[in-house]
Parts: C-alpha cells; sequence; structure tokens
C-alpha cells in the first residue's frame, strides 16, 4: 500500500492485521469488523494477513445502527470463516483472469448467508 504523502509511513500488513484484533478474558484473539449492514468488508488480503487469521481464535461480525451509533448484532464466527475468505478470494480471482482483468485489490465481502454456517453465538443488543 502507497501513501499520496511521501512523509507518511503506510502500516505494513502485520501491522494492519493486529490493528483489528479484539481479545476475550483469556487473551483469545479475534479478527473484528463492524459494518451498518449484513456484510463485512475484508481489505487487502496478503498472504500475510491470511497466515495470521490462521492463529487467531475467530471472528467478530457486528452490525451497528449509524443513526443512534448503537450495536445491533454480534456474530461469534469460528476459525473456519477463513476458509471461506480463502474461498471467495480465489473465485474472484478466477473471474478476473476469465475476464482477461487485472486483480489491483484483494478484497472481498461477506454476507450473513457467507458467515452463517461458522456462526458459534449470535447476540442481539
Amino acid at each position: 500500500m502507497k501513501s499520496k504523502h511521501p512523509n507518511t509511513k503506510m502500516p505494513t500488513d502485520a501491522e494492519m492485521v493486529e490493528a483489528f484484533k479484539a481479545y476475550d478474558k483469556d487473551g483469545n484473539q479475534y479478527e473484528y469488523k463492524i459494518s451498518k449492514s449484513e456484510n463485512w468488508n475484508f481489505q487487502d488480503i496478503s498472504e500475510a494477513v491470511l497466515e495470521k487469521y490462521k492463529s487467531i481464535k475467530g471472528f467478530i461480525l457486528v452490525t451497528k445502527n449509524v443513526e443512534t451509533m448503537s450495536i445491533n448484532t454480534i456474530y461469534n464466527c469460528s476459525n473456519g470463516l477463513l476458509y471461506k475468505i480463502k474461498e471467495k478470494m480465489e473465485m474472484k480471482a478466477n473471474r478476473y483472469q476469465v475476464e482477461g482483468r487485472v486483480m489491483r485489490r484483494k478484497q472481498i465481502g461477506l454476507t450473513k448467508n457467507d458467515i452463517s454456517p461458522y456462526v458459534i453465538e449470535e447476540i442481539s443488543v
């Protein structure tokens, strides 16, 4: 990732992954995403990021109400969600290759249907 400003240091892949970590009371790490809809974006998915995801306990995906700035639902997902992320990245790469396009950004979106098989706990607030 490059900055438009020459004196700005851009975070490394490892720093980006660490920026979106949550921890439970036992010290287990989770990746978390917050969205105003039931569609969560995963951006800048490098091999280093995928490797780091292997060491986390799971994913915490949250929906929020932007008008009240309150949480609607929290989805605690197993680490198995990593396989869905990889699958969607591979599908996107294959689609781009067939279409003769270059994939400039390694990003995907996961919907509630995508995450459903991996949800361990759903908390409505």
